[in-house]
């Protein structure tokens, strides 16, 4: 591919869903989006969050989560994706999600290599 629309620089979890959002919004029908990663693997670190079992994030209001010095910055950002939106996110990509005791999701089959 000599040319792309889009080109994002990391395979993180913001790197690669911004990548999805690109792709299934109507703004980017047709654009084209390359993700480069320096690591082996795209999501390393997604994957090997909680233990393994692949965290994926929490049910509960995801600010009370952040730890940066400004919650009230990115307050906004996570009022964009309801959690209900967020479900249906990962079930459209085939993967149910399974909340524990505490409220974080995983893959419901409690496995990395499920994402």
């Amino acid at each position: 591919m000599d040319q792309v629309d889009v080109v994002i620089i990391g395979a993180g979890a913001a790197g690669l869903m911004a990548a999805c959002s690109i792709v299934e919004s109507g703004i980017g029908s047709g654009l084209s989006v390359c993700v480069f990663e320096r690591q082996e693997k795209p999501g390393r670190k997604i994957l090997a969050s909680g233990n393994g079992r692949c965290n994926l994030g929490h049910s509960g209001s995801l600010d009370r989560h952040y730890r940066g010095k400004s919650p009230e910055f990115v307050k906004p950002v996570f009022d964009l994706v309801t959690q209900d939106k967020y479900r249906q996110i990962f079930s459209d990509l085939g993967v149910l999600l399974s909340e524990d005791e505490t409220g974080r999701l995983y893959p419901r089959t409690m496995r990395s290599d499920t994402i």
